[in-house]
């Protein structure tokens, strides 16, 4: 009986880290955009994975702090493994002395960056815009979410205001 149950709560929790990714699924063969929600470090850890799928320039608008004091660890493996797949990556920075010292000894042949003033966008969050996704990782002490758009139109807009914000922003 004992092993039954263990068993049975293996499945259900299974089923239930499943689910999204099912739902996600059938709403995107219904033309419906796709949306796949994700908690804690192991979420954004699987958020981040997905953006080296990309088949071209992963553009980003990032907060560094909020990297470096909540997943420091995911990020540096994430950034060997985007570096062996050779996938380079556009990023709009806030502009502060700890982000422009970060990025001295930055993986600049994957990695161009360029800044924003602080006054406009302290975010303490990441928005990627790779393939027809957009991601979202909202990083705080409290809270540690994401979640996957795939939707054409939405990365197309998000896109088109990245280019428009990169033409403005302060070359690194």
């Amino acid at each position: 009986m004992e092993n039954r149950e263990k068993k049975l709560k293996q499945d259900k929790q299974l089923f239930q880290n499943s689910l999204p990714d099912l739902i996600s699924e059938f709403n995107l063969n219904y033309n419906k955009p796709g949306i796949k929600f994700y908690e804690g470090v192991s979420g954004v850890e699987k958020i981040l994975n997905d953006t080296l799928e990309t088949k071209g320039v992963i553009l980003t608008y990032v907060d560094i702090e909020a990297i470096e004091k909540f997943i420091s660890k995911i990020n540096k493996r994430y950034v060997i493994n985007r570096k062996k797949k050779k996938i380079k990556k556009r990023g709009i920075l806030i502009d502060t002395p700890f982000a422009r010292n970060f990025l001295k000894n930055y993986h600049s042949e994957i990695t161009e960056s360029r800044f924003i003033p602080d006054k406009f966008f302290p975010f303490g969050s990441i928005l990627q815009i790779y393939n027809n996704k957009i991601s979202y990782v909202s990083l705080s002490k409290n809270n540690i979410i994401g979640l996957i758009i795939e939707d054409k139109n939405i990365n197309l807009m998000h896109r088109s205001l990245f280019e428009f914000t990169w033409l403005h922003a302060t070359p690194q």
